[in-house]
């Protein structure tokens, strides 16, 4: 348990900064104007990820219905169809040439992740998450290498894209498949890809709504420029980090936690549930005054630019980032027990008010605007998370 959940923070946590090292890179050596775009355009592969996990590590952790070719076989499917809506958006919303091949090669690398996921699911509940932590931060560090090697000798955005690609699919053929046997693995049976497809649409909808919400005021701020798009990138990157941090404290718990449920020792799983949430809470409320502090300062020795006049800005989307992070982490949790029409319901309500508030703030308040409208947001979800939480654990 203590390896798992060690090699598990360590690779959770390198890997929750690879965004954030990656647009250090790029506007160091490519400019803001391509930070921007890279921002924007990652911030769409993030929710087209969410098409290709659909229902998430956590539902396939703890099922105890279908077998892993079911699974793998889901995967594939449902990764073709994220790259194939990357084509689409690219060319409803007009992108030029250049932004569309960014959106497809940063879908085609978070295509990688999504599939690496299912097996990720099938070594954890081999009780090796230790495992996952490994792969995770071998990735991290040699794509965030690889990619500063590439970009520094071509200056080249696609081209150092394309060499993260190529090492992610290294790793899985030769690390990550070789964790997992799937030698006997099925045929693809439509049935039974439609029966995963419609068990796990819930948790498809809320999550992808739920990224959707996260990032509204990014997208908002694309009708700004490409500067003040990679600027306010810039100042959100570490509540993107922040919210990433849950996953650690999750999923060593997830396998105790379908035991519980499955046992009946319903008195076990909120001691862990309210163990989770103190956990949590208090490393992100510490992060927040700590970056209250220092964050503003390192973030303009990191990336090369002044940003004290958005220190206001950033501070408002810290505290924002307290509430999205124990929001996440109530959701796995909900997951567990398959409640999940009910987060369904809150995202569509916080799509709506996030899609509101942050049109109107931005227009009159540019980046101040889109910071304030993700406090807000965050505030509104997270206060519909506990309210649940708390119905489903009386019941419990």
């Amino acid at each position: 348990m203590k390896k798992n959940f060690m090699w598990n923070m360590f690779g959770a946590t390198i890997y929750s900064f690879i965004s954030f090292f990656l647009v250090i890179i790029i506007t160091r050596i490519n400019g803001i104007e391509d930070a921007g775009i890279f921002t924007l355009t990652f911030s769409i592969a993030c929710v087209l990820y969410v098409v290709g996990i659909y229902y998430g590590r956590a539902y396939q952790v703890t099922d105890n219905e279908y077998s892993n070719s079911v699974f793998i076989n889901n995967r594939i499917f449902t990764c073709i169809l994220m790259l194939l809506i990357s084509i689409i958006i690219a060319i409803i919303c007009r992108f030029s040439l250049y932004k569309s091949l960014v959106l497809v090669l940063l879908t085609s690398y978070k295509l990688l992740e999504a599939f690496a996921e299912s097996l990720y699911a099938i070594i954890q509940k081999n009780n090796q998450l230790h495992l996952v932590g490994k792969s995770m931060t071998l990735k991290t560090i040699s794509s965030v290498i690889i990619f500063l090697i590439v970009d520094y000798l071509t200056h080249n955005l696609l081209i150092s894209i394309v060499s993260i690609l190529c090492i992610n699919i290294i790793i899985l053929v030769f690390f990550d498949l070789k964790k997992v046997n799937l030698t006997k693995l099925e045929k693809f049976d439509c049935e039974k890809n439609k029966q995963l497809l419609k068990l796990g649409f819930n948790t498809f909808a809320f999550t992808i709504l739920s990224i959707f919400v996260v990032n509204t005021s990014k997208y908002g701020m694309s009708v700004k420029s490409d500067e003040l798009q990679g600027i306010f990138g810039i100042i959100i990157m570490p509540a993107t980090v922040m919210s990433l941090f849950t996953q650690f404290i999750i999923h060593p718990y997830l396998n105790e936690l379908n035991n519980c449920i499955i046992d009946r020792r319903y008195d076990r799983f909120k001691s862990i549930v309210f163990k989770m949430l103190a956990i949590v809470s208090l490393v992100i409320i510490l992060t927040i005054l700590l970056l209250a502090i220092i964050g503003i300062p390192i973030l303009e020795i990191i990336y090369g630019i002044r940003l004290i006049k958005y220190y206001n800005a950033f501070i408002f989307i810290m505290i924002g980032s307290f509430f999205y992070g124990v929001s996440t982490l109530i959701s796995y949790i909900l997951i567990t027990i398959r409640k999940t029409f009910s987060q369904l319901i809150i995202l569509l309500m916080t799509s709506i008010f996030s899609i509101v508030i942050t049109y109107i703030l931005i227009c009159n308040y540019s980046i101040g605007g889109a910071s304030i409208a993700y406090l807000l947001t965050m505030l509104f979800e997270f206060v519909f998370y506990i309210a649940i939480l708390i119905f489903n654990l009386k019941k419990l």
